[in-house]
């Protein structure tokens, strides 16, 4: 059996999910802990600030990880901040 006879057979397009590997090492972008790491300094505009936040981070209440819990603080701070996301241009 073919690839393309199994994806006749669907009732929808199939959706192709690449991982963030692939951006990570075609494109040269950075894993969640460097993208958190990039909008921390942001924020707070200080070489410690992803580390002020990891640490707040750890003394709360985490069911779905710490990783999710430093960007809810951090997008809480830019909120409070009114700060912008700046786009690139295209």
């Amino acid at each position: 059996m073919k690839i393309s006879d199994v994806v006749e057979k669907f009732n929808t397009t199939p959706f192709l999910f690449l991982g963030s590997g692939i951006t990570r090492r075609y494109c040269n972008l950075p894993d969640w802990k460097g993208l958190l790491e990039h909008f921390a300094k942001q924020v707070n505009n200080d070489d410690f600030a992803y580390s002020a936040y990891e640490n707040r981070a750890k003394k709360m209440d985490c069911p779905v990880g710490v990783m999710p819990k430093i960007a809810e603080l951090i997008q809480a701070d830019y909120d409070e901040n009114g700060l912008l996301i700046r786009r690139s241009e295209p």
